[in-house]
């Protein structure tokens, strides 16, 4: 079995395991969203179920058909119920992957909406599209529950890229979009028996930006007969008033991360 199907197929098992069951949420808002959509038909309910609808080394293809999962609730801002449908076709280079992400909540008259998106690999380099979807990436598409067709809505385009070359990095992307970046540092403590797992996370993009610095100059006079660079580790802080207050009628500018490196290392300074 190819690494990409073993842990893709691996982190939707871990997910459907770990995940709270829709039957069973404890928030109560989520609770209420799946008991008044009447969402549970057609919903897997145990591990064998979702098993057998998943790709393997003998069986490449795989469609949900109208079958889905339900993962926890969004709890940051307004509450949202997600659920997972896929299609899937590891039989070629660019293994196929259609993963509906549909999203419930409850609108300002706790009415049940619905919307959602599709997390899809790259679709080829044809004659008539020339590669215009030839890439991971994300769509909307009409909501679940619609009584009848947005025509409107734009589902061709925009077609969103995302930091994924493999069917495994497109699934963590859908997570991050849900729950956040910090969620990664969770699958990676409580999906430990992925084998490999942590590869495919630290290849992520997502993960090489540290903390926020910037960047100022102060200069006194008119001309300047001094100047100095600072990094300054935190925004909040007290830095142009106690700079203006040893240096009186001083200017003080940001300027850029490569504008600080280039100065003098005797002008250049860190705040605090």
């Amino acid at each position: 079995m190819s690494d990409d199907l073993k842990i893709f197929r691996e982190l939707v098992l871990w997910l459907f395991e770990t995940h709270e069951k829709p039957w069973e949420y404890s928030n109560e808002d989520a609770q209420l969203i799946i008991d008044g959509g009447n969402l549970l038909n057609n919903c897997f309910t145990t591990d064998a179920e979702l098993e057998a609808y998943l790709p393997s080394e003998d069986k490449v293809t795989a469609n949900f058909d109208n079958r889905y999962f339900y993962l926890n609730p969004v709890t940051v801002g307004q509450i949202m119920v997600p659920r997972i449908q896929l299609r899937c076709d590891f039989g070629r280079n660019f293994p196929e992957i259609r993963c509906r992400l549909e999203l419930f909540l409850l609108d300002n008259n706790a009415d049940i909406q619905s919307l959602g998106y599709r997390f899809e690999s790259p679709e080829g380099q044809g004659a008539h599209a020339m590669g215009l979807h030839h890439y991971y990436h994300v769509q909307m598409i009409q909501p679940p529950t619609a009584e009848s067709k947005i025509d409107w809505l734009p589902e061709r385009q925009p077609a969103f890229p995302i930091d994924a070359d493999d069917p495994v990095k497109m699934l963590l992307a859908l997570l991050i979009s849900l729950y956040g970046l910090e969620y990664l540092g969770e699958v990676l403590k409580e999906a430990h028996n992925i084998w490999q797992l942590d590869s495919y996370i630290n290849k992520l993009h997502y993960t090489k930006f540290g903390a926020f610095e910037w960047y100022k100059i102060i200069q006194v006079g008119d001309p300047i007969r001094h100047d100095e660079g600072y990094k300054i580790s935190s925004k909040e802080n007290d830095f142009d008033a106690e700079i203006r207050g040893r240096y009186i009628g001083c200017n003080i500018k940001g300027i850029t991360s490569h504008a600080y490196d280039a100065l003098e290392n005797e002008k250049k300074k860190i705040y605090p």
